[in-house]
């Protein structure tokens, strides 16, 4: 497994699952 592309797709889950969260927060 390529290092770099989990550390991009780890980066982009927790992106999103924060922006989700302020979005409930609202």
């Amino acid at each position: 497994m390529h290092i770099l592309k989990f550390l991009s797709f780890s980066l982009y889950i927790s992106l999103f699952l924060s922006i989700s969260l302020s979005l409930f927060l609202q």
